[in-house]
């Protein structure tokens, strides 16, 4: 089907993503109004989340990506980033994570200056069944996802991505917010 051509592993590995070959494990994607699967995340701080249960009664936010050396990842966390004080102040919570390792997190997490929590060391076939989030088996990457999960623990967007486009942005994230927030009775 393709010719033979001499790449290294790297470059094999990078081929077959960018051939739309990233998975999901056998499971259904969330949709909007599912609740969001409980899952503990271990944050570059030395604590843990539970997710959604300690953050029930407020917004939250769960970006995924796959790691810092990818330009579109950089740029997605960021975005998010130049964002934080605005979620902060609307008291939305916001967390990142991946299948890094503790010290490669904490490197990029320095590197980018991020001040909201980073978790790591997801295990990206784990993650895809509870979430039917992309992953690279290759590369043991999770494809970046975005879950915004309402004050009740259910969706109220997610976005999956298989590539480098279609993330969640975060201006659209909190506009959805006061969206959502205003059409609710009072």
């Amino acid at each position: 089907m393709y010719p033979a051509l001499r790449m290294t592993s790297r470059q094999t590995t990078d081929a077959l993503a960018w051939r739309g070959l990233m998975v999901h494990a056998d499971t259904h994607k969330l949709d909007n109004g599912d609740p969001f699967p409980e899952m503990q995340l271990r944050l570059l701080d030395g604590s843990t989340v539970t997710i959604p249960d300690e953050t029930m009664g407020k917004w939250s936010v769960l970006i995924t990506y796959r790691n810092y050396d990818n330009e579109s990842c950089r740029e997605y966390l960021t975005r998010f980033q130049e964002c934080y004080e605005t979620f902060t102040r609307k008291k939305v919570a916001l967390i990142a994570a991946s299948a890094l390792h503790k010290d490669d997190a904490r490197k990029g997490a320095e590197d980018l200056k991020l001040d909201f929590p980073v978790a790591y060391g997801l295990i990206p076939r784990e993650f895809s069944i509870l979430t039917g989030a992309f992953y690279d088996p290759l590369e043991r990457t999770i494809n970046p996802s975005g879950f915004l999960i309402d004050p009740s623990g259910r969706i109220a967007l997610v976005v999956y991505s298989s590539g480098p486009a279609g993330l969640l942005d975060p201006d659209d994230t909190l506009k959805l917010i006061e969206e959502i927030d205003a059409s609710r009775p009072r």
